[in-house]
């Protein structure tokens, strides 16, 4: 299976762990051609890839294996926040009802034996492979609002704690800004919608810096997420989109808007993550309240320490 993107082709990636070298020179010579497969030797050596790397869309297992068994390997994936929902399937010699009843337990999604027939497993493969591409597509379209197709609430949570564990590693500043539309209460549902679009449009094309990302936060408000290494690069960043903001809806809205106002509220962290992330959030809404309850154009920052 693979995945076209521009003139690249990308494939689709499985892991093949088994302790005979025979079986992965097998495996990796009847799948190479339709999948990027890497191999690993042993539980142990299974386990240390999929914390290093990113996570494969299958893994084919093997159960007899010396020191970790495929059992053990099994419940250690599965224990794992990163990779407890790849999909597994066994390949092994053991053909008893127990044994296989014991794989599924333990949370594998289907039990090969030994020896298989080729066509029969690259045609499991391809069931499991496409499955996993479908759930993968839902999770990604549950981050995403529905109506604006800008990412949601739930991926900007999913954002900042991303960010926040490398800034701890890598150092640099955090900036969440949280900026509210207010409009005229009588503007047509039709109008609301094309005011919000514009909001979403303006604020991603004036958001050019690496890492920065605009997501819906409720209702009007929308948040931008800015990484950065000095702090008033993060400050000019959120200026120059206000700015650009109010220029294109006084633009495009200047025959059918009465008012509109533009409050935000931004807050920096500490340098290298010394605070903990919701703290910040907590602040940039803080900051938002103030700037609001003046009913202008207003914006409140503050550098957290």
């Amino acid at each position: 299976m693979s995945m076209e993107q521009g003139d690249k082709v990308f494939l689709a990636t499985i892991l093949v762990v088994d302790d005979t070298p025979h079986n992965l020179l097998i495996l990796l010579g009847f799948l190479k051609k339709e999948y990027n497969v890497v191999t690993a030797e042993s539980g142990e050596q299974a386990l240390k890839y999929l914390e290093d790397n990113p996570v494969p869309l299958l893994i084919l297992l093997d159960i007899r294996m010396p020191g970790m068994d495929g059992y053990e390997t099994c419940r250690r994936i599965k224990a794992n926040p990163k990779t407890r929902n790849v999909p597994i399937i066994f390949l092994t010699a053991l053909t008893s009802e127990e044994d296989e009843l014991l794989g599924l337990s333990l949370g594998a999604v289907d039990y090969v034996t030994k020896p298989f027939k080729l066509p029969i497993l690259r045609s499991r493969i391809k069931t499991h492979i496409e499955l996993q591409q479908k759930l993968s597509l839902l999770d990604n379209l549950s981050l995403i609002d529905p109506v604006l197709l800008v990412p949601n609430r739930q991926y900007f949570e999913y954002y900042i704690q991303k960010k926040w564990m490398r800034m701890e590693v890598g150092g640099g500043y955090l900036g969440i800004a949280l900026t509210k539309v207010a409009s005229d209460p009588q503007l047509p549902d039709e109008e609301a919608q094309a005011l919000l679009h514009a909001v979403v449009e303006t604020l991603r094309g004036a958001s050019v810096l690496p890492g920065v990302v605009v997501t819906k936060y409720k209702d009007a408000i929308f948040a931008t997420v800015a990484p950065c290494e000095q702090q008033a690069t993060i400050v000019a960043l959120v200026e120059g989109a206000r700015r650009h903001l109010a220029a294109s809806i006084t633009e495009k809205f200047k025959e059918n808007l009465q008012s509109v106002t533009l409050q935000t509220g931004l807050a920096i962290s500490p340098k290298n993550g010394e605070l903990l992330s919701a703290r910040i959030v907590r602040k940039a809404e803080e900051l938002l309240e103030s700037a609001a309850a003046s009913d202008l154009d207003a914006v409140a920052w503050e550098l957290m320490s």
